[in-house]
């Protein structure tokens, strides 16, 4: 399977896939799915640049408004996992995964998912220890507890990853093809050679000395070395390097960092990943992942302090309470695992270009998480935070919608077709 892959992005899709076009001119080739290693940035319209942590200079709208819209649509299929400059404030209601513009797929905060029989990990988010250190607080072991209007500090934490979300990753048992994240899993390069070319490659991350085990993500490191996928994507150090890091005599995983996406240059790189040709089963859930996400919905928060914890790292599920909620799911799902292309735009933003909440002051919930917590029983944070807060944001909205069809329905019966 051949699979464009870029690093941090900073939201130029027109160019990526003009570029891959040219690639497979180029190279009489088709390219079967692209993995994008942070950044997107999904601003839907200008108001969603007030909820990223970005210097003001810096932000720009980008081209995603086009595809989320349906000016454009994604020539192949693309998934997504989230950086440290995003529109978090639109990601954070797709906390286990969803459609952000038709076909174009965001992972979530963490996911395991399937496309064609290749098994796909991601892991959104990064890990920022001046942050902690600046603000007294470890937000790793926080819960999902950001909630417009973002102040400074959220527009910060809301991008990092979770100790729960890590944890989560920690249970897969069954083998992974590729997983692809922001942040370097912590200490990848594993000899002091290629710390040294990393080095000359890279002056400004070591002006304080050998910082080189600061880029990297300690809570990756331990995904690494458990879930030992083949191989691993990742985008924030801007950098073109791939490194074998070697579990065992047998075991390896290659790992490959993405340079920063630059319009001016070429950028996606081709990887051509072994699968099973005949498999065209498409994009899927995985049976063990959700039942993980099952097991696991009781350490799920809004708290900035959660008293109920995930356990450490070396405490796993039960297998055989694993084994159960998988069968439970799939006889819940009839055995139909294969992801819904059930996209719609979904509030504050509306149909005609409408913004219910310019000033990016209310929450709301969207309709795909809705949909996937009520099938599977879980735990979806943005209706705790609804109800935390009171906004009654989803009955506003349905309200809305119902008033603005009612509009329409009008419109087109005083206008009929001739």
């Amino acid at each position: 399977m051949k699979i464009a892959v870029v690093g941090s992005f900073e939201n130029s899709l027109n160019k990526l896939y003009k570029e891959i076009k040219q690639k497979e001119q180029q190279k009489n080739i088709s390219i079967d799915l692209v993995l994008i290693c942070g950044n997107l940035q999904a601003f839907r319209n200008k108001n969603d640049l007030k909820c990223v942590d970005c210097v003001e200079g810096w932000k720009n709208l980008g081209d995603f408004n086009e595809y989320f819209s349906g000016k454009r649509k994604a020539t192949h299929l693309t998934l997504v996992i989230g950086g440290q400059e995003e529109a978090s404030n639109y990601l954070k209601t797709l906390p286990y995964g969803g459609w952000i513009a038709p076909n174009i797929y965001y992972m979530g905060y963490s996911n395991v998912i399937r496309y064609n029989g290749l098994r796909i990990g991601g892991l959104s988010g990064m890990n920022d220890k001046l942050f902690d250190h600046l603000y007294k607080t470890d937000i790793v072991k926080a819960g999902y507890f950001e909630r417009l209007p973002f102040d400074q500090r959220d527009r910060r934490s809301v991008c990092y990853t979770r100790y729960l979300d890590v944890y989560r990753m920690l249970q897969v048992k069954n083998g992974v093809d590729i997983m692809f994240t922001f942040d370097w899993p912590l200490d990848v390069l594993g000899d002091k050679q290629s710390t040294i070319q990393c080095q000359r490659k890279l002056p400004f991350a070591f002006q304080n000395g050998d910082l080189f085990n600061d880029l990297g993500n300690e809570m990756y490191k331990n995904v690494l070395d458990q879930v030992m996928p083949k191989h691993w994507f990742a985008g924030k150090v801007k950098l073109n390097l791939n490194k074998t890091y070697r579990h065992n005599l047998s075991t390896v995983t290659e790992f490959h960092s993405l340079n920063k996406y630059d319009p001016k240059r070429e950028n996606c790189q081709i990887f051509d990943i072994d699968h099973d040709p005949t498999n065209k089963t498409g994009l899927q859930y995985d049976a063990e992942w959700l039942a993980i996400l099952k097991a696991t919905d009781q350490y799920v928060s809004i708290e900035r302090e959660p008293t109920n914890q995930p356990p450490e790292s070396h405490i796993f599920v039960e297998s055989s309470l694993k084994s159960e909620l998988e069968a439970d799911i799939r006889k819940v799902l009839k055995e139909k695992l294969n992801i819904n292309r059930n996209f719609a735009i979904s509030a504050p933003l509306m149909c005609f270009g409408i913004d219910r909440n310019p000033a990016r002051t209310k929450n709301y919930v969207n309709p795909q998480t809705s949909q996937f917590c009520k099938s599977l029983k879980l735990t979806d944070p943005n209706k705790l935070i609804l109800n935390a807060t009171k906004h009654h944001s989803e009955d506003d909205a349905k309200k809305y919608y119902g008033l603005l069809n009612g509009w329409i329905s009008k419109i087109v019966c005083s206008h009929p077709s001739k």
